[in-house]
């Protein structure tokens, strides 16, 4: 299925979900900004639907709910943990950086928040591209001709910055 969306529209995008996942969709975008959505069916049949791009936003940001509970399971909890214990836990995370997200993502649409002379304009910029168009840190650094791990230090110490502001 990939291939044929690859020979139809060129160039894409992938994003495949942990073995361990949540969310089983495998998400595509393609340079002509088509976006679609794979998955198994109840019986077991690969599916493959056209999307819109609210609608692969929306996956992308289960996919990497998802996977920050992976990361965060395999951080914190060994395998002696009370399973209940993990599971109250890393909900709590997730909402927590989902309440965080939201609060972020509602003062950078506000154009003439007061937030905005907290951090510098480049920050600001990245903080819209991450956090308003759902970019990733691979995107945003493709975008500006520098590496990840600088659009991570930026982003890190912006929203360090914001926390300060409030």
């Amino acid at each position: 299925m990939i291939c044929d969306i690859e020979k139809k529209y060129g160039p894409c995008k992938i994003r495949r979900p942990s073995k361990k996942a949540d969310n089983q969709y495998t998400l595509i975008k393609t340079e002509s900004y088509k976006f679609f959505a794979l998955f198994k069916d109840g019986e077991g049949k690969a599916q493959e639907i056209e999307i819109t791009e609210a609608v692969y936003f929306e996956l992308l940001l289960e996919t990497r709910e998802d996977d920050a509970r992976l990361r965060w399971e395999k951080r914190h909890v060994d395998d002696s943990a009370d399973v209940d214990a993990l599971s109250n836990r890393s909900a709590e995370d997730v909402h927590c950086r989902i309440v965080e997200d939201t609060v972020i993502t509602a003062m950078l649409v506000d154009e003439d928040s007061s937030a905005r002379s907290a951090v510098t304009d480049l920050q600001w910029r990245r903080l819209q591209l991450h956090y308003c168009l759902g970019l990733t840190f691979d995107e945003i650094a493709e975008m500006d001709g520098c590496t990840k791990m600088a659009i991570n230090d930026s982003l890190t110490k912006a929203i360090k910055k914001l926390h300060k502001f409030f």
